[in-house]
């Protein structure tokens, strides 16, 4: 089936003639992006696959990062997540914050006096993350949540190596 006859195919079906009127179908609801699912625990090997650039946090008055890693055992998806700080217009990152030591495993040593901690640190094809992947089971209230919305999340960055 061609691209044309696809789209063709794809209207005819969004709307419809009956008894002269125009009806197109109800929008449906859905989720914006993939549902993290929960897969292995541990400590697993896997590749960066997507950086998020920092953003606010809908839900919290901070800025967030998240670096998605693509597992070598069985190619699941899961998600660092870091707080960097309050202020949107500069994002604060203190000596003993968990981005500081993440970066520093990637860069190969602390950033030097007046260095700017850039995100393509991680970027480099060629490192491979040790990480501990464990179930988030409980909700902002520290609450259990039920097994439909438990996923899996990279919850420490143990060791980068490169090759």
């Amino acid at each position: 089936m061609t691209a044309a006859a696809f789209a063709g195919l794809m209207k005819v079906q969004m709307e419809r003639l009956t008894n002269g009127e125009r009806f197109k179908r109800q929008p449906q609801p859905h989720v914006a992006g993939r549902r993290p699912s929960a897969c292995l625990s541990g400590r697993l090997s896997g590749r960066l696959h997507r950086l998020a650039r920092p953003g606010v946090v809908p839900s919290l008055p901070a800025m967030s990062l998240r670096l998605e890693f693509c597992l070598l055992t069985n190619g699941t998806l899961v998600s660092a997540f870091f707080n960097l700080g309050s202020d949107s217009a500069e994002p604060h990152i203190g000596r003993r914050s968990r981005f500081y030591a993440v970066w520093s495993l990637a860069n190969g040593e602390a950033p030097r006096k007046g260095q700017k901690m850039g995100l393509d640190t991680f970027t480099d094809p060629a490192l491979l993350y040790l990480v501990r992947v464990a179930d988030a089971r409980k909700d902002g209230k520290a609450v259990d949540k039920p097994n439909a919305l438990v996923y899996s999340r990279v919850t420490d960055i143990l060791r980068i190596e490169r090759p």
